[in-house]
């Protein structure tokens, strides 16, 4: 233990008057150290009665950063442009990078910060969501004063270091910075996807040239050689093989076909540039010509016929048709078919050459499409809408589209083609049929490349109470931190607050880095001197939004600066029978982390007579209650890191002469305190208020409510379905308020809940049913799931391999009675899955799986379900889901659970394309299957109802609360081609 020292000392009391706030007191100070632990506590005791006061660690801590040299996207040595930039990028923070020490300061944040004290700092780049593995040696490298610069120069290659390990290379440091940054993209669009939380491997500088995979866990890089540069020290490559790990692990666990198109599309919507791997050919002379800048050779895209240069691309493709030498758009028939070698590619070819209608789709829709009438946005929304549709749109792509080389034919048309697959992304209510918000530009840029869809009708439509404003956004930089502001935009409920940063500005990917309710955020994840750029979308849903903020850039640094002055609301100046507990509320104010807010009789503020200090939020409820038929004056000032700011000006208002006051606190009833496994759009529930006319409810992250995410107000009862939908297992926190004559009451304690997990959970073998004889269908209990195993493989009496217990169906639906086993149509299995991998309770997702025998690619899967209860009165879930061929096929679709516990039933109907679009079908080769499964309470549990009101409480139906919350899953609900219902077989198919 450290020497004591005597003296006086000013201290805070805490019973003190105004004015009256601190006071000298005689005390002792001891200093003591842990073994092994950087902390040096300093212990203040009263010299008198021996009463410890205080308790603290007296380290002066500093904020350290790991920055390096890194190519941003190209290694050519020279900058012409954003899109083509090939200049080592010095001092570029290393996010998420290891810093040697313990935790919580073990590894630096998004801006490469960490709090540093003392001792030795190493990274060996083995971060929290990326690893790096170089070839050359270990990227270890260490300073013993804090901050560590990995160092690096233009020009500088393979296994040139800037210092320290062998394995400090151009490569390795690049790979760590960009690939984080796609993988924070990611993480914005898909919070809840688990290979994103997970550390990637990137294995750098491999002894071969001209190549770079990913080989189902990895990312592989190889060295320059060969005529080709370090493909990783390419920032498009790192991308493109990123994205081949993402289409694997998202949410439909599979690559797509081709899984080439969705790494491309990964590339150019993150560096916002249609050459994929500028800078790769860098010798090798395919026949096209040098780039523009001299720095390599045009790429040849053709693998047959004649050539099909790009005019600006020394990368291995462009998805900018205009930057080909013929300025035409590329489609299965003018180009995949003719060009292309033969593969297992769309149109049976080659996989990457397959892929240019995609990719080259992908890029019209941000870079033309969007940007024309009827949307006419900038290039900064475009982007920020591809990216979302992307992300949320891709994970359920089978194959991009259907393509027949001998018939000349393609389209967009299946249920899992990219271009249904976006559009169920971008829509607002599960039904493409009406429409979506942008259909007219997807389907634009789709069609144009021949692989879209004519049915349903192009139309922009949905949202019609959404935002449609663009908000102005202002960046106002400090010491360690960016405030951002904004006005607010009719139709908004929410804000998603956009970053990006590095040497192209605003002209990167945006991360979805905040979604917040008011319209302020502080940015404290940032580096002092490096710029940032920002952007912000209103919102109503997570469906519908508008126009992004034109994109504005801070950079961090200088003096710590208190933040604003705060605008005062209500009561309004001069306002005249304020209740005698009012609620003084007041704007946000951009930075500031608390209020301080004083009620005086007098102008001056010389008798101050209610204050309250340290407050979350911009509102506050004066306590204890004022005096009657008497002026007062209200301010408010706000505080930060840096300090307080100044005091708005003062408002004046005047009691009422009576007693009147605002309506009591509410008591909460569900979810209960502490409630675990509540629905992602849960049933918030609290009694009446005697007097009230009105409540308000806010839900938040934090105990405090400084970071409230839903809110709502001037809600006629006591009960409120939380909307948009809480992010899965999530600690959220609740609280409502009464509003009478006399105004705002205050708020009731808050209560606690956590959603039910999600991502995948853990019901990856669900319980195998059994047959009931009395149902006459496979059963299940309560359960995480249901699997039919093999109760339902096959269909009726089918030659060869009749169905077990035919027809498996509750009603008697009967199956039809031609064909012959695994020729014709049939269902072989169903399976079941909560999506949190918990049991299934009322208001849950459940994904079902259903594994059919298509007969050709007319067939199609509908989806019905219904509550058992005496005859089953059937909801139609999804129709369409159609068959790309012959053979084994799955179709995934998710649905939420209803309201009530018990036995409830799925049906699989797998029929004809003739068959018509009803609950029970009777052709010759449709097959129908019941899947019953149990339905459990919820985990939470509640208390017993407040006497004397009714209403919705957690549990009621939030199939019918979220009615038009769009699915995000294979096999969405869409109007089929007119000729695929115009087949009509009234007979037995022969010739089989």
């Amino acid at each position: 233990m450290a020497g004591a020292h005597a003296g006086a000392r000013p201290l805070a009391r805490a019973d003190a008057a105004f004015g009256e706030g601190y006071r000298h007191q005689l005390v002792w100070t001891y200093g003591f150290q842990n073994p092994g632990e950087v902390e040096r506590w300093k212990v203040t005791v009263d010299a008198h009665s021996g009463e410890v006061l205080a308790l603290e660690d007296d380290n002066h801590y500093l904020d350290a950063t790991i920055k390096g040299g890194i190519y941003p996207l190209s290694s050519t040595g020279i900058c012409p442009d954003n899109t083509t930039c090939g200049t080592m990028q010095l001092d570029t923070p290393m996010p998420w990078a290891n810093t040697g020490l313990a935790s919580p300061n073990n590894f630096t944040d998004g801006a490469g910060v960490f709090n540093y004290s003392s001792g030795n700092v190493t990274t060996t780049l083995a971060g929290r969501y990326v690893r790096v593995s170089d070839t050359c040696g270990s990227p270890s490298t260490s300073s013993a004063t804090g901050n560590l610069n990995l160092g690096g120069a233009n020009n500088q290659h393979d296994c040139t270091t800037g210092g320290g390990g062998a394995g400090n290379t151009p490569a390795s440091r690049s790979a760590f910075y960009e690939l984080n940054r796609i993988a924070e993209l990611g993480r914005g669009w898909l919070p809840n996807n688990t290979w994103l939380q997970n550390q990637l491997t990137a294995n750098v500088n491999i002894n071969s040239t001209c190549n770079a995979f990913w080989n189902g866990s990895t990312v592989n890089f190889y060295r320059s050689g060969g005529g080709c540069r370090n493909t990783g020290e390419i920032a498009a490559v790192f991308d493109h093989e990123w994205g081949h790990g993402m289409d694997d692990f998202d949410s439909g666990g599979a690559l797509s076909n081709s899984s080439e198109a969705y790494a491309d599309i990964a590339s150019i919507y993150r560096l916002q540039a249609s050459c994929v791997g500028y800078g790769f050919f860098a010798t090798t002379n395919l026949g096209c010509g040098m780039t523009p800048d001299g720095t390599g050779y045009n790429q040849n895209e053709a693998q047959a016929g004649g050539t099909w240069c790009n005019t600006r691309c020394s990368g291995v493709r462009d998805a900018d048709y205009l930057a080909h030498a013929n300025q035409t758009p590329a489609t299965p028939q003018n180009f995949v078919c003719s060009r292309c070698s033969s593969g297992t590619g769309p149109c049976g070819r080659q996989v990457h050459c397959a892929a240019a209608p995609v990719r080259q789709a992908a890029w019209d829709l941000v870079a033309r499409d969007l940007q024309a009438a009827p949307f006419n946005y900038d290039s900064n929304t475009a982007f920020i809408i591809g990216n979302k549709v992307f992300y949320q749109g891709s994970g359920n792509v089978g194959s991009w589209h259907a393509c027949n080389c001998s018939a000349g034919t393609s389209d967009g048309c299946g249920a899992s083609h990219g271009y249904m697959q976006w559009l169920a992304a971008d829509d607002d209510n599960g039904n493409l049929n009406d429409g979506t918000p942008h259909m007219t530009a997807i389907h634009a840029a789709f069609n144009r490349h021949g692989i879209a869809c004519s049915t349903p009708a192009p139309a922009n439509s949905g949202c019609a109470t959404g935002p449609k404003t663009a908000p102005t956004a202002t960046a106002t930089p400090s010491d360690g931190q960016v405030a951002l502001g904004w006005n607010s935009v009719p139709g908004a409920s929410e804000y998603w607050v956009m970053k990006t940063e590095g040497y192209a500005g605003c002209d990167f990917g945006k991360v979805r880095v905040a979604t917040v309710t008011g319209t302020t955020y502080t940015d404290g994840e940032v580096a002092n001197g490096r710029q940032y750029c920002y952007s912000v979308v209103p919102a109503s849903s997570s469906a519908c939004y508008g126009p992004a903020a034109a994109c504005t850039c801070a950079t961090a640094g200088g003096p710590c600066t208190p933040p604003g002055v705060a605008t005062l609301s209500t009561p309004a100046d001069g306002a005249a029978n304020v209740a005698l507990s009012p609620v003084l509320d007041w704007a946000d104010v951009a930075g500031a982390t608390s209020y301080e807010v004083q009620v005086a009789t007098d102008a001056a503020f010389g008798t101050v007579v209610r204050s309250a200090t340290a407050l979350s939020n911009s509102t506050w409820s004066v306590t204890p209650a004022l005096t009657a038929n008497t002026q007062y004056f209200w301010r408010v000032r706000a505080v930060s890191g840096c300090g307080a700011g100044n005091y708005s000006a003062a408002f004046r208002f005047t009691t009422a002469d009576t007693t009147c006051q605002p309506a009591a606190a509410p008591v909460l009833a569900t979810p209960s305190n502490g409630a675990t496994g509540v629905a992602l759009s849960p049933v918030l529930d609290w009694g009446d208020v005697t007097g009230a006319t009105s409540y308000e409810v806010q839900v938040a992250t934090d105990a405090g409510f400084s970071s409230v995410v839903r809110s709502a107000s001037t809600l006629p009862t006591s009960t409120w379905s939380v909307t948009p939908a809480l992010t899965a297992g999530t600690q959220y926190f609740w609280r409502a308020r009464a509003v009478d004559a006399c105004g705002a009451g205050n708020y009731s304690a808050g209560f606690s809940f956590t959603t039910q997990t999600g991502g995948g959970g853990t019901c990856t073998t669900p319980p195998v049913a059994t047959y009931d004889a009395a149902l006459g269908t496979p059963v299940c209990g309560n359960g995480c799931g249901c699997d039919t195993g093999t109760l339902v493989n096959s269909r009726g009496s089918q030659f060869l391999a009749a169905e077990p217990n035919e027809p498996n169906t509750l009603d008697g639906c009967p199956d039809g009675p031609f064909g012959f086993y695994h020729l014709d149509e049939s269902i072989d299995r169903v399976v079941l899955r909560s999506v949190d991998g918990g049991p299934i309770t009322p208001g849950k997702q459940v994904k079902v799986d259903v594994t059919v025998w298509c007969y050709d690619a007319t067939d199609k899967l509908n989806l019905y379900y219904a509550p058992v209860s005496g005859f089953p009165l059937w909801s139609t879930l999804v129709t369409g889901l159609q068959c790309t061929g012959s053979g084994a096929k799955t179709f995934s679709h998710t649905f939420t659970v209803g309201s009530s516990v018990g036995q409830h039933v799925l049906r699989a109907q797998f029929v004809e394309a003739s068959s018509p679009q009803l609950s029970c079908t009777f052709g010759f080769y449709d097959d129908n299957d019941d899947v019953v499964f149990g339905v459990s309470a919820a985990v939470a549990s509640s208390p017993p109802p407040v006497p004397g009101r009714a209403g919705p409480r957690e549990g009621d139906s939030l199939s019918l609360l979220r009615r038009r919350q769009p699915a995000r899953v294979r096999g969405w609900r869409c109007a089929r081609r007119a000729s695929w219902w115009s087949i009509a077989r009234l007979s037995p198919r022969g010739g089989r």
